[in-house]
């Protein structure tokens, strides 16, 4: 439906011990260039008229941030904000992102791109008080590894590896509780030291039961110092 730069052309995952090829770290001033859509609820296609276009670009590095060191400092800009992040490439080749929101920083969430072990983060545990009533919210992210994939970005074949990530949020009040939850596939490069695709599908209308647009970002362009 749409062409895109990145075009998945097969799939392997007989061997998950395999090593994967690695590049070096990205230094400062690396971009990654993404189009991001919204998706079909009934295909799970693209939605060409609304493409977006946002880049991130990695600020800093060498940084010391949440009990890890030599972290980077990235920036997203393009979808109506700016958003930083910070970003650790562990030794052993995983790689985790720690998130700001209201520029407080979430739990590291580890993708196991190397390891293949399944990972458990807390993003966040906080307790708030509104109205007088207290309210308990408690995020966690699990991730799996699925498999390799071969893509073509920018006219080059590029080994990926997919993990299929489950966010699950519990807000409790007033010895309540509800669950969110939201699964999402990520695609990353080794050798570009990003994700090359992201894709989480539409979820159910809580009120409507009908099923919502999704979500699919797509890496179209990068420039690595």
């Amino acid at each position: 439906m749409i062409a895109l730069a990145l075009v998945v052309v097969s799939c392997s995952s007989n061997d998950p011990v395999s090593p994967q090829p690695t590049g070096d770290q990205p230094k400062t001033g690396s971009t990654f260039s993404f189009e991001r859509f919204s998706t079909d609820p009934t295909t799970g296609e693209p939605i060409s008229s609304t493409k977006l276009r946002y880049t991130a670009t990695i600020t800093q590095t060498g940084l010391t941030f949440l009990g890890k060191t030599n972290v980077s400092k990235m920036r997203t800009e393009g979808i109506g904000e700016v958003t930083d992040a910070y970003i650790y490439y562990d030794p052993n080749g995983d790689f985790s992102v720690a998130a700001l929101y209201n520029n407080v920083p979430t739990g590291w969430v580890t993708w196991p791109v190397a390891s293949h072990t399944k990972t458990e983060n807390v993003i966040a545990d906080t307790t708030y008080s509104v109205g007088g009533i207290s309210i308990s919210n408690k995020a966690t992210a699990t991730t799996i590894y699925v498999g390799t994939e071969t893509m073509v970005i920018g006219g080059k074949d590029v080994t990926v590896v997919k993990m299929v990530q489950t966010l699950e949020s519990v807000v409790t009040s007033s010895g309540v509780s509800q669950t969110i939850s939201l699964s999402q596939d990520g695609y990353f490069a080794p050798t570009i030291g990003f994700f090359a695709k992201t894709f989480n599908d539409g979820q159910l209308n809580p009120v409507s039961g009908e099923k919502m647009e999704g979500v699919l970002s797509v890496l179209v362009a990068y420039d690595l110092k």
